[in-house]
């Protein structure tokens, strides 16, 4: 097989995604069958694979997360390395408030009352700017130190940044024989949400599941002639990765406007029949320290991972085997190993 040096060689500019049959619109999406081609998945002039890797800590962000600061105080901001390797960017991610405070404050009442009233609401009153403060090397995409990128909260003429994270892994897989190319059928995070048509691209959860396993799940126990996990091996890398950025969101302090009290999140796999998911903060102790359980709320009977109804695993910061930042970015780019991929070229 012809292997891949860097993430940087995947090029996903020869797709395009078109949203299928939904019966619930979005924020983002608001109309069936409408196209995004590759340079309207992400911001225009950013590079799609270090907008999947910033996502988790964007959307934390977003839903005011905090994050330990050097002095031992909290702080509202982030540096994140983009996966390349050799080259590479980094990119800090700090909030910028859309309304004076006054109306921040009175926002938030008026999203208490709503929640009292059983109405689920919520609205987003500041961007998360991704500044990018240093440059490694010579960027495909030709970033360079001080550009500025904003995460997309409102504009539909851009893909859903959820769905961009969720459908990544699918992205950069690719079949090799021209003939077994046929668009593949994917769903957004959101269980009542949107479906998704990618040309150009297939996928079979149950060879990703394979691959993953071979190449980066497992090692020699320490001791033993078997082998055991690198992570828990009841957790399904995909379903873990769906979870990741709530999970990432709950332990650093921050909250959803959306749930209401005692209201756990639902969130899908993106496969079209996937599992759904209800997830709920469990433990927390401090920033960076806590817990969530994740329970398997619907499940087709062909799960390729076998879940069933009732089924649940958790992801607690005390307790992994290897760090979960590590393992969600190798979840993302395990469907790259499956078939040769074509390199990209610098944009200009």
């Amino acid at each position: 097989m012809d292997k891949i040096n860097s993430i940087c060689e995947i090029d996903i500019r020869d797709t395009s995604v078109k949203t299928g049959p939904f019966c619930r619109t979005c924020r983002y999406h608001k109309k069936q069958n409408q196209l995004f081609e590759s340079d309207q998945m992400f911001p225009r002039g950013f590079c799609p694979h270090a907008y999947r890797a910033v996502y988790p800590y964007a959307l934390a962000l977003l839903y005011n997360a905090e994050y330990p600061a050097n002095d031992g105080k909290q702080a509202g901001n982030i540096k994140v390395r983009c996966p390349g390797s050799g080259n590479y960017i980094e990119i800090n991610l700090s909030i910028e408030y859309l309304y004076p405070k006054i109306l921040r404050v009175l926002k938030n009442a008026a999203i208490k009352f709503l929640h009292k009233l059983d109405i689920p609401a919520e609205y987003p009153d500041k961007n998360v700017i991704l500044e990018v403060c240093d440059v490694q090397g010579d960027c495909l995409f030709n970033i360079r130190k001080g550009s500025r990128f904003k995460f997309n909260l409102f504009n539909r003429e851009e893909l859903c940044p959820a769905s961009l994270y969720a459908l990544y892994p699918i992205l950069v897989s690719s079949c090799g024989s021209e003939k077994e190319k046929r668009p593949a059928v994917t769903h957004c995070p959101d269980p009542a949400g949107v479906f998704y048509n990618i040309e150009n691209r297939s996928f079979s959860c149950v060879d990703f599941l394979k691959e993953f396993e071979m190449s980066t799940g497992k090692e020699e126990s320490e001791g033993r002639s078997g082998k055991q996990y690198l992570y828990d091996e009841k957790i399904c890398p995909l379903a873990f990765y769906a979870v990741f950025p709530y999970y990432w969101t709950y332990i650093h302090a921050g909250r959803f406007d959306w749930v209401r009290k005692n209201e756990r999140i639902g969130v899908q796999c993106p496969q079209t029949k996937g599992i759904v998911m209800e997830i709920e903060l469990i433990r927390y102790g401090g920033l960076g320290n806590g817990a969530v359980k994740a329970e398997i709320i619907q499940a087709d009977d062909d799960c390729a991972y076998g879940y069933k109804k009732g089924d649940s695993f958790i992801l607690d910061s005390g307790i992994q085997k290897i760090s979960y930042e590590l393992l969600v970015n190798m979840i993302a780019v395990s469907g790259a190993r499956l078939f040769p991929m074509t390199r990209s070229t610098p944009l200009t």
